[in-house]
This record gives C-alpha cells, sequence and structure tokens, in this order.
C-alpha cells in the first residue's frame, strides 16, 4: 500500500476524547467507526468496539481505510477494478456486488493480466495515465468462484473470509496505462455499450473514488480537478450485460469490439 501515513493501532471509543492537533473523521467501515488523525506528524489511530475480530479490523483497514489516505496525500484513488492487455489496461467501476471482481476474473482467466481488484490509484506522467495496484488477488463471493473454478480453469487456492474467496494470482501486475473505463450499470436482458459524456464520466469519477474527509476543502478540490482531467482524457462507456456466467466471453467481446481490439488483444 502507498501511503506514508502512520498507522498507531486501535482505540476504543472512551479513549475519543478531545486531542490539541488531531483531527475526528466519523466513518462506517465495517467495525470501524471513526479515525483519529494528526496530520503534521501522519499519524492515525482506528476506533472500534473492543469485541471487533482483529482480523476483520486489519481487512477493512488495508482495503478501504489505508486508500482513503493515499487519497488524502492528493492522489486519485478509484473504488474499481483493473486488468491489463497487450493493447492497454482498462478500469471496471461500479459499486459493491455489481460484478466488478467477477468479471476482471472471467478476464483474468481468459488470458489479461490482473492489476487490482478494489482499489487503484491514478496518476498522470504528462502524456499517460496509469493506473497503480492498491489491492492484491482477488475477492470472489461464493457462487463466482464456484462458476470461475469450473467453466474456465481451475483458480489457485483460496481463503474464505467475510464470505468471499481471497484469491491470490501471482501474475497480477504493479501497474499498467489505462486506456479506457467502464461503469457497470445495472444488470440487463442484453449486452450493450454506450459512451458517455464527460461529465458523466466525471460524476462517476467521483461517485466511484475514496476520500478521507469529505469536509476538507483542499482534499475534494485535489479529487475534482484530477476527476475532470481523467474524465475529460479517457473514453469511458456505460456497461450493460446479463450476470450470467456463461455470456461473460461475450461480455468480453464486447468490450473488446468497442476498443477496436481483436479478441487476442488479452
Amino acid at each position: 500500500m502507498r501511503s506514508s501515513w502512520d498507522y498507531c493501532g486501535t482505540i476504543s471509543h472512551d479513549q475519543l476524547g478531545p486531542k490539541p492537533g488531531w483531527r475526528l473523521i466519523r466513518t462506517e467501515t465495517g467495525p470501524i467507526d471513526a479515525l483519529l488523525v494528526e496530520s503534521s506528524s501522519r499519524r492515525f489511530y482506528v476506533c472500534c468496539p473492543d469485541e471487533a475480530p482483529k482480523d476483520e479490523v486489519a481487512h477493512y483497514l488495508g482495503t478501504i481505510v489505508l486508500p482513503k489516505f493515499v487519497a488524502c496525500d492528493g492522489n486519485l484513488v478509484l473504488h474499481a477494478s483493473m486488468v491489463a492487455t497487450s493493447k492497454g489496461a482498462i478500469g471496471f467501476l461500479g459499486a459493491s456486488g455489481q460484478g466488478k471482481s467477477t468479471l476482471s476474473a472471467s478476464l483474468e482467466r481468459h488470458g489479461s493480466w490482473l492489476v487490482s481488484d478494489d482499489a487503484i490509484q491514478v496518476q498522470f506522467d504528462g502524456q499517460e495515465w496509469h493506473g497503480l495496484n492498491l489491492s492484491t488477488g482477488l475477492r470472489l463471493r461464493p457462487d463466482s468462484f464456484e462458476q470461475l473454478r469450473t467453466k474456465f480453469h481451475e483458480l489457485p487456492p483460496s481463503r474464505q473470509f467475510l464470505g468471499k474467496h481471497h484469491v491470490a494470482i501471482a501474475s497480477a501486475r504493479e501497474s499498467a496505462r489505462l486506456v479506457a473505463l467502464f461503469q457497470l450499470a445495472e444488470p440487463a436482458k442484453d449486452i450493450s455499450i454506450e459512451a458517455i459524456s464527460s461529465k458523466d464520466a466525471c460524476i462517476a469519477i467521483l461517485s466511484n473514488s475514496f476520500c478521507l474527509d469529505p469536509d476538507d476543502r483542499d482534499e475534494t478540490a485535489q479529487r475534482f480537478t484530477m476527476a475532470g482531467k481523467l474524465a475529460q482524457s479517457l473514453p469511458m462507456f456505460d456497461l450493460h450485460y446479463p450476470r450470467d456466467f456463461e455470456r461473460l466471453p461475450e461480455v468480453h467481446d464486447a468490450i473488446f469490439k468497442i476498443m477496436g481490439w481483436k479478441p487476442s488483444a488479452a
């Protein structure tokens, strides 16, 4: 995780009294109720119930809290999955449960390379956009795990945690050149892909980005600026498709077609 902030541990609700120089940020992140942040020394504590399982706290800390601190440092961090192909990488945005991990896993099973399952840091090098991995492996619901394992080829060993299979992917890449974004729309009977305006793309990017403190004007301004620049620079599409495992190869073909790639682009 690319964050220069120091995690100091957990504290109880009784320890949340006023502290000079510290900022209290309320959050609803699994068992984590609040963050106590000291910006000058770049330290923070998480507040959670005493009975909260340590492994659950650690999971939410790594997958949700730390990406927020990466974003707080002036970076654009998207709640998205991302796969790399020989033509460039594509990212998938959408609310939890919309199928980002399943779609990325199916593309990875067909020859693409996983970059990130849940969070990507987006950077511009002056000429191109790049997505950096902020989460490792795949997290799949049991039905997705079983279908992908039996319909394509054997998935690596996994462990179950919080109702999902956590799958390590040895071939995952640390970063890749980002060339397009797809917003996963509500399930539909047919497969369709529609280009969206830069205005709507900016709204979608902001809606699917991490933010430490929404009340921090500087952080919000930076996030809006970077989201607008990304929306103006890259094509973005609404992706409608049935959540049917049998039709995932058709979804792959539709994605490659709209990008002007041959199916072998992976």
